[in-house]
């Protein structure tokens, strides 16, 4: 199984929203989210994705799936940081899962086996962790992690 780990793209201000669930992105979040997912594009091709039911990550789901033409499922683990919940949503071989943090850079700990990786995990940025078998603690492999410029910059490579 290979689960690409994303954060959601820049959102809005909190104190402009009285419900955190509600905030969406930025004209410049997803402007920035669209060609980051495109990017993201030429690097995986997800079965399905899996996303936050939060209204940022759900229009970042949006982006990648306008980009790689998979489709996109709500999954409430993406926002309670439930591990093992995620794990079993995520069944598929190619999964794509966008949520926020530090329930990503949680997930990734997780998965690698670290206690807590020091780690930035930007806005729009991307890993790919891949299992061999029945995924457990420390059974990931991280792939690649890709901040959101170099994602904006892959969709301007040509492929091929």
């Amino acid at each position: 199984m290979r689960l690409c780990l994303v954060r959601h793209g820049i959102a809005e201000d909190r104190g402009n929203y009285a419900d955190d669930a509600e905030r969406p992105l930025t004209e410049r979040g997803r402007d920035r989210m669209e060609a980051a997912a495109q990017g993201l594009a030429t690097l995986i091709q997800p079965d399905v994705i899996l996303s936050s039911p939060l209204v940022r990550a759900h229009q970042t789901a949006e982006l990648i799936a306008a980009a790689t033409g998979a489709t996109v499922e709500e999954c409430e683990a993406l926002a309670n940081g439930d591990h093992e919940s995620l794990l079993a949503a995520a069944c598929l071989e190619t999964v794509v899962a966008v949520g926020h943090e530090p329930h990503i850079s949680g997930f990734l700990s997780w998965a690698l086996g670290a206690h807590h990786l020091p780690v930035e995990i930007k806005k729009g940025s991307a890993a790919l962790v891949s299992f061999d078998g029945v995924p457990e603690p420390g059974s990931g492999r991280l792939d690649w992690f890709m901040p959101p410029r170099a994602l904006r910059q892959l969709r301007k490579v040509p492929i091929g």
